[in-house]
């Protein structure tokens, strides 16, 4: 189960929307499933979890990510998993680590590290 931690600055809305533009438009099977948001005191989170099918391997992947705005710093926690095959034992075609791998590339891009 691949996950990252980044950590940047701007606002939510702009990192969620860089996320899902490479996820659901940079795709054919990129899809988001839920999308929610909460605001507290001193700032807001979003969770949004996307699902993509990975024709390689002949499943779905679930891509969860957690963004967390404190003032202007943007946390991003990403997490993927179901993108094994098999009943009894898991076998990988590396779709869960190619989920979180693009928004680690979309992330570096607009500069968090």
């Amino acid at each position: 189960m691949p996950s990252i931690r980044m950590v940047g600055t701007g606002t939510i809305e702009h990192v969620a929307s860089e996320i899902y533009n490479t996820i659901v438009n940079g795709s054919i099977t990129g899809e988001v499933m839920l999308d929610v948001s909460t605001t507290f005191d001193n700032g807001k989170s979003r969770m949004i979890v996307f699902e993509k099918y990975y024709y390689r391997a002949g499943n779905r992947a679930s891509l969860s990510v957690l963004l967390t705005q404190i003032e202007d710093r943007v946390t991003v926690d990403a997490v993927s998993t179901g993108g094994s095959t098999g009943v009894l034992i898991k076998f990988n075609w590396g779709a869960e680590s190619s989920f979180v791998g693009l928004v680690e590339k979309t992330l570096r891009r607009i500069g968090f590290k």
